[in-house]
């Protein structure tokens, strides 16, 4: 069997590719006109509204990364009143292990003391 090829004439190519984008450039070109003309009353909304809403919008939003509020814990229970701080000392003082990475308090005021656990092990107790 022969095997047969063909030559292709690559300018004439690129010229009636040329030439048939430009037919269809012609022949889009009326409908594109009027899909624009149509679109204008909603473009010239859509603008009017998003002047509305910038002149709407609060003129300074929050910062994405604003640092925590302070907070301040005070328990006061029976006369008695203990902080934050102070309950965090009162476990520093009473662990002994590892760096302290999370600590857990539950205050119990009915029995007067405050458990904490500290890192995931039950660590100690200390009255209110």
């Amino acid at each position: 069997m022969k095997k047969t090829t063909k030559t292709v004439d690559t300018k004439k190519a690129a010229a009636e590719v040329k030439e048939a984008v430009a037919e269809v450039k012609k022949a889009v070109e009326p409908t594109v006109k009027k899909a624009a003309k149509a679109a204008e009353p909603a473009v010239k909304k859509a603008a009017e509204t998003v002047a509305e809403v910038k002149k709407a919008a609060p003129k300074k939003a929050p910062a994405k990364n604003a640092a925590e509020p302070k907070v301040k814990f005070v328990l006061q229970y029976a006369g008695k009143d203990v902080t934050c701080k102070q309950m965090m000392d009162a476990a520093k003082s009473a662990w002994n292990g590892e760096a302290m990475k999370e600590v857990v308090f539950y205050v119990k005021p009915e029995e007067n003391r405050v458990y904490f656990v500290v890192n995931g092990e039950e660590a100690g107790n200390f009255e209110i």
